[in-house]
């Protein structure tokens, strides 16, 4: 007999983690909950026990963007992750498997849609909706300035950015130095076709990505 699938919770809101739970448990009856608020609690979670799915937020306190998950993915290179967001799917969904996501699901999908994501991930399938689907067509025939453009290291600096912290405090939270904190800002500015700083957090408003 199978054993009931173990499945991390990985977000800081009580309420997103209850709501998970919930719903994965109409399908997913006997299966075993943990649950992290925060990226080393995660992290740490993945290091002292076997799970057969995480579900990941990409806004942990104390990590932003892809450094979560590829501290799990560096411990666990096997272990289904999916990406559990409420930033905007076509932007952030093509990055989010790139940066090694066995999947990215929207916080807006329907019910049925977040249970069927988790149900394939956990049979180790790639998720990705037809938005993803319809961004990976279109970066095969063309290239186009925006998120998907960037590399996950990258996509990690311009968050970063858009939440104000300052070029030193990036580079102490994701143990880079300055110079190359400024050489990430460059080729973020370069990538989107922006200028400045302030063009930016403006690109991080206007593409939900905060």
């Amino acid at each position: 007999m199978p054993q009931p699938p173990r499945i991390l919770l990985a977000d800081h809101r009580v309420v997103i983690r209850a709501g998970l739970r919930a719903l994965l448990g109409e399908v997913l009856p006997a299966a075993e909950f943990g649950e992290a608020v925060s990226a080393d609690e995660a992290v740490a979670a993945v290091t002292g026990a076997n799970w057969d799915l995480v579900v990941l937020a990409l806004r942990l306190p104390g990590g932003v963007g892809f450094t979560t998950l590829q501290r799990m993915r560096a411990l666990r290179s096997q272990l289904p992750i999916l990406i559990f967001s409420n930033m905007d799917e076509r932007k952030m969904g093509l990055a989010a498997i790139r940066g090694g996501a066995t999947g990215y699901v929207a916080k807006s999908a329907s019910r049925t849609s977040i249970q069927a994501a988790v149900r394939d991930a956990l049979q180790h399938r790639g998720v990705a909706s037809g938005e993803i689907c319809a961004e990976v067509a279109q970066s095969l025939s063309t290239w186009a300035p925006g998120p998907s453009a960037l590399s996950p290291r990258e996509i990690e600096v311009l968050l970063a950015i858009g939440t104000g912290e300052s070029g030193k405090e990036i580079a102490a939270r994701l143990k880079l130095s300055a110079s190359s904190v400024s050489t990430y800002r460059s080729r973020i500015l370069e990538k989107l076709q922006l200028r400045t700083t302030a063009d930016l957090l403006r690109h991080v408003v206007e593409h939900r990505l905060q």
